[in-house]
């Protein structure tokens, strides 16, 4: 394993546990906020502030679909649906990007990092580099239009995040980590079974 790809795993996951704390502290602040009107637009502020200057709208294209609707990313040729009453919000850091599916409750992070491995990730090869991750349950499945990408599906439970559904895969180049909150289930079922690269 290259240096680059051990720097991109630990950065990838220090941006889960930093970005994820951020906006699920954001979305509950936002709850609260929402019972007090001086309050009303602090939630887009913090949104705001986490992504500042390197604030990235890429090329999408959303679809309305009945109770869904279709994200379509054309940087790096995925699509997949998700809940009408939720939203999507794009951001870059250092290494990636960032795409945050949430609701007024919760929440799922997809983060899309550039990776120089084919994978498939397995629970030995995120512990050789972050051995203190919290991995449970893992197994393997497989998703896309004709269940040709192996995932890595594990239970954890970072702290700033709290307890998460994680799926994991390599594909194109790429790494996907996507980290769903507590109760975003149904929403995370529907983004896995309607993903596709198109």
């Amino acid at each position: 394993m290259s240096k680059n790809t051990k720097l991109i795993i630990i950065i990838s996951l220090t941006a889960v546990v930093l970005i994820g704390g951020a906006v699920f502290g954001a979305v509950k602040f936002k709850n609260s906020a929402e019972r007090n009107s001086s309050q009303a637009n602090a939630f887009d502020d913090i949104l705001a502030n986490m992504a500042a200057d390197d604030a990235l709208k890429l090329d999408f294209k959303v679809f309305p679909k009945s109770d869904f609707k279709n994200y379509i990313h054309a940087g790096y040729g995925f699509s997949f649906d998700y809940p009408a009453d939720w939203s999507v919000d794009i951001f870059k850091d250092d290494v990636g990007d960032v795409a945050v599916i949430q609701n007024a409750e919760t929440g799922i992070l997809i983060y899309v990092y550039p990776f120089d491995e084919p994978g498939p990730i397995t629970k030995e090869r995120i512990l050789r580099d972050v051995p203190d991750m919290t991995i449970e349950n893992g197994r393997q499945i497989k998703i896309g239009e004709a269940g040709v990408i192996d995932v890595l599906i594990f239970d954890s439970d970072e702290r700033e995040m709290g307890p998460s559904k994680e799926m994991w895969f390599v594909h194109g180049g790429f790494l996907y980590q996507i980290s769903a909150a507590e109760g975003s289930g149904e929403a995370l079922n529907k983004i896995i079974e309607s993903w596709k690269f198109n």
